[in-house]
C-alpha cells in the first residue's frame, strides 16, 4: 500500500513538472513594449544586466527602461501610479506605499536586495579590515545603507568617520 501511496505522488510531481515545460501564449502580441522604471543607485541596481542585454538586442522582449534619480522618486511613483510604468524596482517602503495608495492594484512581487551589500574593487582585500585607509563610493546617503554600512564596519572594530572615507552618490 505504501508503495502504491509513494508512486502516486512521485507520478503527481511529475506531471506538475512537466506544466512548467509548456510554451508559454503571446495572445496574438509578438513584440508588446514593457516600460520599466528604475532607481538609480543599489535600488535599480538589479536591471543593469537587462538593460545591456535589450541595448544589445539579446533579450526576446520590447524594453523601455528609464532611470529615475533616486532624488525624484515622487515622479517615479506618479508614472507607477498613472501607467506610465508597467514594473518598477523600488524601496520596500515605497512599494507599500503605492499599494494603499492604489488599494491595492498595485502589487510587490519581490523583494530585491540581494547583492546590495557587496564591495566590489580594483584590489584584493582579505577581509573586512581591509578598508582603513580606503575611500568607499557608495548610494543611499542618510537612508538603509548609510546605517547598515556604517554598523557593519563600527561592529568590525572600523570607525567609519576616522578609519576611512566614505562617498555617497
Amino acid at each position: 500500500m505504501m508503495k502504491k501511496i509513494i508512486c502516486m505522488i512521485m507520478a503527481m510531481m511529475l506531471a506538475l513538472a512537466l506544466v512548467g515545460c509548456v510554451e508559454p501564449q503571446n495572445n496574438g502580441e509578438t513584440d508588446a513594449e514593457i516600460k520599466i522604471g528604475v532607481l538609480k543607485g543599489a535600488t535599480g541596481i538589479g536591471a543593469v544586466k537587462l538593460m545591456k542585454d535589450s541595448e544589445t538586442g539579446k533579450t526576446k522582449g520590447n524594453y523601455k527602461i528609464t532611470l529615475y534619480e533616486t532624488a525624484n522618486v515622487s515622479n517615479l511613483n506618479n508614472d507607477i501610479l498613472n501607467g506610465t510604468v508597467d514594473i518598477a524596482a523600488l524601496p520596500i517602503n515605497a512599494g507599500a506605499t503605492l499599494y494603499n495608495k492604489s488599494n491595492g492594484k498595485i502589487q510587490i512581487i519581490a523583494a530585491n536586495a540581494l547583492g546590495v551589500l557587496s564591495f566590489v574593487g580594483k584590489e584584493e582585500i582579505d577581509d573586512i579590515h581591509g578598508l582603513k585607509g580606503k575611500v568607499i563610493h557608495t548610494t543611499g546617503e542618510a537612508a538603509t545603507p548609510e546605517y547598515i554600512l556604517k554598523y557593519i564596519l563600527s561592529e568590525n572594530g572600523i570607525d567609519p568617520s576616522n578609519d576611512l572615507e566614505i562617498k555617497f552618490y
